[in-house]
């Protein structure tokens, strides 16, 4: 290769460096999954959970949690009582079975109505509640580490997934969270452990291959990284983020044109993927359709507006690295058997 053409990859390294893919956790078992109660309160907030009315959800749970204030017994309850009762639920998930204070369950469920509100200060500190009424609470503990993570306490939700872990040693969701965190930190081969791990124990999780692939797409692995997106669409064909990030694999080998086509179907699927169409418009870009491309870094601007300054920044890298390509190749993706170093992803 030449010497100007080593520098173009190196900069294409740069690039890719910071196109983005999805780092997905996922939310443990439901409140209407996991207990069972009588007519009250509590059972009416679990119904407004699961229809995705997280604000009754919440009133519902603080008259459980109001309630029990008074009631010392209550925070004093062993975690292995008898059987359930006025004051106790039967936690059944997998292999393992606690029975509750209800209290103890009011947090956790108002923890996860916070959770999916996105306000994770306030459902880390509604699971740690349920943690300290029940040590042995493996799926608050699951769920405070995925809470963890989204607030930048990555040290944190990877100590939280081993406790988890250590309660329940099957649990499948620890396990691919911890690999995102992990990720997260560069520990690649130890991430894709925990999701190897995660889908033995859940082999129809989309989400678990989809993170293995992108933690193989930042190991420059590019085969192994479309293998697990296309296992993730066999199983959820209308997982946007994968082609998104088989999009993104495509670019690193610098298949821009079949990469294009993907991001175009991870936007037919869910047209508010920012990261789409970001993607897409670098894509364009490297075409040389300056016009198409800004309208698709205005969709994404508005989507996220985060992203604004990196769109200024790649952008024109992207125009620099086109105008030193040979001119034959400035708008042809790469031959089957170029041997030349490519592009990567973000680390």
């Amino acid at each position: 290769m030449t010497k100007q053409g080593c520098s173009i990859h190196s900069a294409m390294r740069r690039l890719v460096a910071s196109t983005f893919f999805l780092l997905v956790l996922t939310a443990a078992i439901t409140p209407a999954q996991t207990f069972n109660s009588k007519g009250d309160h509590y059972t009416r907030g679990v119904a407004k959970y699961e229809k995705g009315d997280f604000d009754g959800a919440i009133a519902e749970f603080n008259q459980v949690i109001e309630a029990s204030l008074n009631d010392v017994s209550l925070f004093a309850q062993p975690a292995g009582t008898k059987r359930a009762n006025d004051r106790n639920l039967v936690i059944a998930y997998g292999d393992l079975v606690l029975v509750v204070p209800r209290a103890a369950a009011a947090y956790y469920c108002r923890g996860l109505a916070q959770f999916k509100q996105r306000n994770y200060e306030d459902a880390i500190a509604d699971f740690n509640q349920a943690i300290r009424m029940v040590p042995r609470y493996s799926a608050a503990w699951t769920n405070l580490s995925a809470a963890l993570f989204l607030k930048g306490e990555v040290e944190s939700a990877i100590k939280a997934a081993d406790q988890a872990l250590e309660l329940r040693p099957r649990n499948s969701i620890a396990y691919h969270n911890r690999g995102v965190a992990r990720a997260n930190k560069g520990e690649r081969d130890q991430a894709i452990a925990d999701f190897n791990k995660a889908i033995e124990l859940d082999p129809k999780s989309d989400q678990s291959f989809l993170q293995r692939g992108n933690t193989w797409l930042s190991k420059q692995e590019w085969d192994k990284a479309m293998a697990d997106f296309n296992r993730a669409l066999k199983l959820n064909p209308r997982l946007a983020s994968a082609y998104n990030n088989r999009g993104n694999t495509l670019f690193n080998k610098m298949e821009f044109e079949a990469a294009q086509a993907e991001y175009d179907r991870a936007l037919e699927i869910n047209p508010r993927l920012a990261e789409a169409w970001f993607n897409r418009g670098l894509a364009k870009v490297w075409f040389g359709k300056e016009t198409e491309a800004e309208s698709d870094f205005n969709r994404c601007r508005e989507l996220d507006p985060k992203m604004a300054e990196a769109i200024d920044r790649r952008v024109a890298l992207v125009r620099t690295l086109r105008a030193a390509q040979p001119s034959e190749q400035s708008t042809a993706h790469k031959k089957p058997d170029d041997k030349s170093s490519v592009i990567r992803n973000r680390e």
